[in-house]
């Protein structure tokens, strides 16, 4: 789950072959990401703060890049 508590973040989103994305602002609602959706986060705004409630703990090892 995605929250932004400062700032402005765009989320895009990749889930199969389709592409979404999302501006998270404080005044808006948390974002939750099923498993199997890809995502990337563009801060908007200098001084921008994201909170995320995972599953598990992060481990860079497990990530892929799957923009390019």
């Amino acid at each position: 789950m995605l929250v932004c508590l400062q700032g402005r973040i765009e989320i895009l989103m990749r889930y199969r072959q389709e592409e979404a994305a999302f501006i998270l602002e404080p005044s808006s609602f948390a974002l939750v990401l099923e498993a199997g959706v890809w995502c990337q986060q563009r801060y908007l705004a200098e001084g921008t703060s994201l909170l995320v409630f995972a599953s598990e703990p992060y481990d860079p090892d497990s990530y892929l890049d799957h923009w390019t």
